[in-house]
C-alpha cells in the first residue's frame, strides 16, 4: 500500500533526506516548511502520517498537533 506521508520541519537538509527515503521506499512524500502550511496540507491533502518537528515558525508541531 502507498501511503501519503507529510513532513514537516524547517531545515531544508532534513526534508529533503526524509523526502528521499519516502521515495525510495515506494510511498508519496509531501512537504511543509511551517505550522500553518503544515496544516493547510493535512486540510487539503489527507495524508496517511505525519512527520512533525516540534519547533517551527509560525505554528509550534505542538499547536500542530492539538489542531489535528
Amino acid at each position: 500500500m502507498r501511503a501519503r506521508i507529510l513532513v514537516v520541519d524547517d531545515q531544508p537538509d532534513i526534508v529533503l533526506a526524509l523526502e528521499n527515503r519516502i521515495t525510495w521506499m515506494g510511498h508519496e512524500p509531501l512537504t511543509a516548511g511551517d505550522g500553518k502550511e503544515a496544516l493547510r496540507i493535512i486540510q487539503t491533502e489527507q495524508p496517511d502520517l505525519v512527520l512533525l518537528d516540534i519547533q517551527l515558525p509560525v505554528f509550534s508541531g505542538v499547536e500542530v498537533l492539538q489542531q489535528i
